[in-house]
């Protein structure tokens, strides 16, 4: 069941209202696909210009499910692509609210659409665009799975500064030598 705030009901009921949505993500980013920035949940959600492209349907169940949610974004800013390339964002919260609003005002508290965490993210660079594109993950994805990190010297060096242990994990060993006699 979905409790609405008394403002986002009165908006609701009137002839005069839009919706939109609000990303919150690790970083933090917060970002909407409303044409210009919007304030609720006490954030800045950023316009950036139509920097939310696209995300599949949300479908709500009833039914405890372990999906998942595609969100693009277009138009990528450094600080944004950047950020996800320096850090371990895996795992962690992202909230997708629905939004009322009224004259451009968000009218109430949003309300939840999807809660889930990031799972997997990739940049598609060409000549005329830049999209990041996020694979969220239901909470219950990694119910089952132990804790764990991806492998690489990026990551190595944010936990253990100088540990070239991962330095040349990218590339392809075909013989390491072992179980010969």
């Amino acid at each position: 069941m979905i409790n609405l705030h008394a403002d986002t009901i009165t908006a609701l009921q009137s002839d005069n209202f839009e919706y939109c949505h609000l990303v919150d993500l690790p970083g933090p980013f917060y970002l909407t696909n409303h044409d210009t920035d919007l304030v609720a949940n006490g954030n800045t959600y950023s316009a950036q210009g139509g920097l939310l492209l696209s995300f599949n349907n949300i479908k709500k169940d009833q039914a405890l499910k372990v999906g998942s949610y595609n969100l693009s974004l277009s138009n990528v800013d450094t600080t944004l692509s950047q950020g996800y390339m320096a850090s371990n964002y895996r795992g962690q919260d992202i909230n997708i609210y629905l939004a009322i609003l009224q004259n451009g005002v968000v009218q109430g508290t949003p309300f939840v659409s999807y809660k889930g965490t990031l799972d997997t993210f990739q940049i598609k660079e060409s000549k005329v665009n830049s999209i990041l594109e996020l694979k969220v993950t239901s909470r219950w994805s990694s119910f089952n799975l132990n804790a764990g990190r991806y492998t690489n010297d990026t990551l190595q060096q944010q936990l253990h500064s100088g540990d070239d242990f991962f330095k040349y994990a990218h590339q392809d060993v075909t013989n390491l030598g072992w179980g010969k006699e």
